[in-house]
């Protein structure tokens, strides 16, 4: 079983993560190491009125880690800005699974 302390030492590769910066509906923006897979994240109803859909992981617990996820957060990859759009925890808990979807004009 894959622990806390495992966690960060995974997400602390830039192997695997990147840092995003994570904007809670409430709250104040956070620069997090996320696992991002571009072209995931059909499977949310309405993710069809956008044109590129992602699927990121980040930590619930410790340091890094973000307790709550809604649909009303944002997330920056580089200039550009994701909506979220679905969230479930994995991993007992100590991860979320995140539908993200970026806008484009």
């Amino acid at each position: 079983m894959i622990g806390e302390d495992d966690l960060s030492t995974f997400y602390s590769t830039d192997d695997f993560a990147q840092d995003v910066t994570y904007t809670p509906s409430v709250g104040t923006a956070k620069v997090i190491p996320a696992i991002i897979d571009y072209g995931k994240g059909d499977e949310y109803q309405g993710s069809n009125s956008y044109d590129v859909n992602a699927t990121m992981q980040i930590q619930a617990v410790g340091d890094d880690g973000i307790t709550v996820v809604t649909n009303k957060d944002v997330v920056t990859i580089g200039v550009d800005t994701w909506n979220v759009i679905g969230a479930r925890k994995i991993n007992d808990g100590l991860e979320w699974e995140i539908e993200i979807n970026r806008e484009t004009v």
